[in-house]
């Protein structure tokens, strides 16, 4: 029974990460085996989850390069280099490019698009300046930053995610919500920053949103008005995590993690996903496993483990999925990905048709009947693979080999999908029968 639970685990996992749809870049930096003035090169490169493949970005790169931040629409990129300042670039269209002389020697944050105004909306960090925190607006059209205001404190609190979700746009586009602390009490905060008067305009104290007794508490991973806030308690090592409203000023129901964590959320706030952090001195790092909530009754849906040391990355445009990779810049990348519209998706199996055979068999279609089934379902017969087609979400095929039937007794057929795995029901292998008659 365990060695066969663990045929169906890899067989799953195998599953999960060969399938790959499309989807939209990651960007990273590595190193030329080039030097300037002793020193390695980098440059920036993206990688294509549709194709598979990585390239420049953009083509041509003659300097070494420190940060890259884009945006989670993927609309702009931010790059800076080491002497040279900051360049943002078109994502789309990389001969449309930026210098802003501005935000030379200043470490980027976080951006965000604003397409109804053509304006990235830029949270920056320069201790020389006289306000370190800034968030600044760059008119697109007049290519200018237009505007700057202060702030207290930026938290990238999520260190291990792409792109940055720290800030995030209300639901019609007209305001930013981020973390803060208030200048006099040092309280942690969210602040509602108006893009029509470019001007914070609301302050909350975090610990009135969620009412927790906890001694900590931060508000990041955020879209259309809806973020995570946590709340923490250091002395016993806890976090509490709710989905927060602002549209609505409703919450979630508490879910609670014992360790450090980080968290996220997919279809817009329905699933709540915590990954631990391993605990290393030092870095951030996390250990692999994956926890699937729903936030309406806290209930936890499914686990996984992955190997450790990997990156979350997130995108607007796919707001269901999720994908943690490991080792992005190498060629030995492992990428999974986790798609909540089929991943709660258990197919289950209702009968076989035939569900015999005689010993020698030649080759034969098994019909599948159950439901769950979807394009990518595949049958398993004895633990192989078969070519499966789809014909309904209760209906599958699956061509069964002669030499799958060579040898009397009772198999095993499950179906998987990119992420479940089905009942088993069991084809039966028979000898074939010899009848003979004793005459007088």
């Amino acid at each position: 029974m365990k060695r066969l639970s663990l045929i169906k685990l890899l067989s799953m996992l195998t599953v999960l990460t060969s399938i790959l749809y499309s989807q939209p870049y990651i960007y990273f930096i590595v190193q030329y085996t080039d030097t300037s003035d002793g020193e390695l090169l980098q440059k920036v490169q993206r990688f294509d989850l549709s194709t598979y493949s990585v390239e420049d970005f953009p083509r041509f790169q003659f300097v070494p390069v420190e940060e890259v931040v884009w945006d989670a629409s993927q609309s702009y990129l931010s790059l800076e280099t080491q002497n040279f300042g900051t360049m943002i670039y078109d994502c789309n269209d990389t001969t449309v490019y930026f210098e802003v002389n501005d935000l030379f020697g200043v470490a980027i944050n976080e951006l965000l698009y604003s397409p109804q105004r053509n304006k990235l909306y830029i949270f920056s960090e320069s201790w020389r300046r006289a306000s370190p925190i800034m968030l600044s607006i760059l008119d697109l059209t007049t290519r200018q930053i237009i505007s700057e205001i202060g702030v207290t404190a930026y938290v990238g609190n999520n260190p291990l995610t792409y792109p940055k979700r720290n800030a995030f746009f209300s639901a019609n586009g007209n305001y930013i919500y981020f973390y803060s602390i208030d200048t006099l009490t040092r309280a942690d905060q969210v602040w509602k920053y108006s893009l029509d008067t470019n001007q914070i305009v609301q302050k909350s104290n975090l610990s009135q949103l969620v009412s927790s007794n906890a001694d900590a508490f931060r508000m990041f991973y955020g879209i259309n008005a809806i973020g995570i806030i946590e709340s923490a308690l250091h002395s016993n090592k806890m976090q509490t995590f709710n989905i927060f409203n602002f549209n609505t000023d409703n919450k979630s129901n508490d879910i609670i993690f014992n360790g450090w964590a980080y968290a996220y959320f997919t279809n817009y706030g329905k699933y709540l996903i915590v990954t631990a952090e391993k605990d290393t001195p030092n870095v951030s790092y996390l250990d692999g496993s994956i926890r699937i909530f729903d936030t309406e009754n806290s209930q936890l849906l499914k686990t996984y483990n992955f190997p450790p040391g990997g990156n979350i990355y997130t995108f607007d445009n796919y707001p269901n999925n999720l994908y943690y990779a490991i080792d992005i810049e190498k060629p030995t990348r492992q990428i999974y990905v986790l798609k909540m519209d089929s991943i709660f998706n258990v197919p289950e199996l209702t009968n076989l048709n035939p569900n015999s055979v005689n010993i020698n068999s030649n080759s034969f279609t098994l019909t599948v009947n159950g439901k769950g089934f979807d394009t990518v379902s595949t049958v398993y017969f004895n633990g192989q693979p078969r070519a499966t087609t789809f014909v309904s979400d209760s209906v599958i095929t699956a061509e069964i080999l002669s030499s799958d039937v060579i040898a009397v007794g009772s198999f095993p057929v499950w179906v998987t999908d990119r992420y479940s795995i089905s009942d088993t029901l069991q084809f039966s292998v028979m000898q074939v029968r010899i009848n003979s008659r004793i005459s007088e």
